[in-house]
Order: C-alpha cells, then structure tokens, then sequence
C-alpha cells in the first residue's frame, strides 16, 4: 500500500508545499518525511502559547475590600464568617460597655499560605450601615488581625484604606474628604475619624476663602506632637505639625480635599531641620490651646 498524503489545505500540505519549493532538489519522498513532524510541532508550539494562563490571585487589599462588602454584622448578628475564592474573613463583635459600646475583632487569612500581608492596610469601620460620621481605624497586623473599640451599636459597615508609598510607614492614612469627579467613594458629610488609642480628629469645612480646619480630641495623658501630611490643591505636598492637646486646632491652607493625606505620631522627632515646618505650624494654630501647647513643647 502505497504512504498516506495528508489532507489538502492541512497545515501538513502546506508545510510540504513550502518545503518543495524552498528544496527542488528533494523528491516527493522526502518532502513527506518532514513535513508531518514540522507541522506537528507547530501544532503544539501554538497550543502552548494559546494555553491560558491561571489566572492570578489578586493582591491581598483588593481581596480584603471584596470580603469586607460581603459581611453581615451587627449587635443582632454579632459573628461573621466570609470565605472567598481568595481570602477567609472573620469578625467578632462582643459589646465592652454599660452604653452600648463594643469591642470587633477581625482575622483575615489569604487562601494562598505564600500571599503575606503587606504593610500599611487600615480597616474602616462605620455604624448605621455607614451613615454616621464617626469613622474608627484600626491597622491590620502582620498576623492579619485588627481590633476596633469604642464602637456605637449598630449596623456596622466595612472598607480599607492604603497607606501610599510615599508616606512614611507608622503613618496613619486618613479617608478622603470629598470624592474626586468619578470616584467611588469618600468620607462626605461632617468628618470625624477615631483613632486607635482614644485620638478622635474633626476637620471642619471652609467657609469663603478660610482653609480647613483640623481639630484633635485627646483623651489626656502625655501630650504628643503629630506629624499631618496632604496633598494642596497646588498639586505639592504640605507637611505640618500639630500638637496633640485636647481641642488643638490647625489650619491647612491649600487643602486639597479629594488627595490622599496621612498622620503620624512625631513625638520626640521634631530636630532642626524641621524649624521652618514648625514655624509655619506655629502659625497656623486656630485657637489659644494651639498656641499654648506649642509655647511649652518648644519652651
């Protein structure tokens, strides 16, 4: 019986008739020879480049922000468990206080045990469903683990902040003020965030040309000096420092309220090189505590 021929218009009849006209010197015989092996590995060469790639776990925040939208908590419904494709979430509320105040916690673990956490996450946490002002922080651990205390009942809602390459790493970021055109999400409304460790910050909304306001709420104790970094509307960084005496105000000339903005404990830190960002501080104190508290931290 005489060799099979491969089908007309196959990739190995056109690999052949390549062949013969790149070798008229070889016969038909040889032509065939070559021809199936070149195109079955052609064949696989294009199976193996149009293979999909698995597709790639997503950073851990972005996993986290998709577990957070789908928790269910509240006083009435104080645990929740939110398992993913990617990440395992779980909140526990127990109520700390005759006022009705509680304590959460939160354990979050990446299905992928080679997925770290990576610095720098801030978890937000809203009652009433996110209808009150009041935002409280809490950083999440290397252990994926945060706390939130002093929390209202209510319908608790969840979301995260990054903190941006830029910022220095004990930072605290603080949510945007007002949206972007475009943007998801922003803190809207009258602006209140508290902090771990009682710290509870106001930023009060400008009225004509008067910049923003920052005001501090301190539980008392050692007075510490903040570090306030933000973005100005025009587009350079700004860095002040305030102090953290109760009711401490600072205005924020050129605040631009849809950048990022961040705080940081500077306690102990302010040195030479900081004296034209003190002074410049120094001035921008609102009210007579500023002003004090400044005169007995630089003597």
């Amino acid at each position: 019986m005489g060799e099979s021929r491969p089908e007309p218009n196959s990739l190995e009849s056109l690999v052949g008739d390549l062949l013969a006209a790149a070798n008229p010197e070889r016969d038909a015989a040889w032509v065939h020879e070559h021809a199936g092996p070149l195109a079955a590995s052609a064949l696989d060469a294009a199976d193996e480049a149009g293979a999909p790639e698995p597709p790639a776990a997503p950073p851990f925040d972005r996993a986290l922000r998709e577990a957070l939208a789908e928790v269910r908590l509240s006083a009435e419904t104080p645990r929740a468990h939110v398992l993913t494709g990617d990440l395992d979430l779980a909140l526990v509320a127990a109520r700390t206080a005759p006022d009705g105040r509680y304590a959460i916690e939160l354990t979050a673990a990446h299905l992928d045990s080679e997925v770290v956490v990576p610095a720098g996450i801030w978890l937000v946490l809203r009652a009433d469903g996110g209808t009150r002002a009041l935002r409280h922080l809490a950083g999440l651990d290397e252990a994926g683990r945060a706390e939130f205390t002093g929390v209202p009942e209510g319908d608790w809602a969840f979301d995260l902040l990054v903190l941006s390459g830029t910022a220095r790493d004990d930072a605290i970021p603080l949510p945007v003020v007002r949206a972007a055109p475009g943007a998801i999400a922003a803190a809207g409304g009258a602006y209140a965030v508290a902090l771990p460790g009682g710290i509870v910050l106001l930023l009060s909304e400008p009225k004509g040309t008067a910049p923003y306001v920052l005001e501090v709420l301190a539980p008392g104790g050692r007075m510490k000096v903040f570090q306030v970094h933000y973005w100005g509307t025009d587009g350079r960084p700004h860095t002040l420092f305030v102090p953290g005496a109760h009711r401490s105000r600072l205005r924020m000339r050129d605040f631009a309220p849809s950048g990022p903005w961040w705080l940081a404990d500077a306690t102990g830190e302010i040195g030479p090189a900081d004296t034209e960002r003190v002074q410049a501080s120094v001035e921008a104190a609102d009210n007579r505590v500023t002003t004090l508290a400044w005169r007995a931290l630089l003597g």
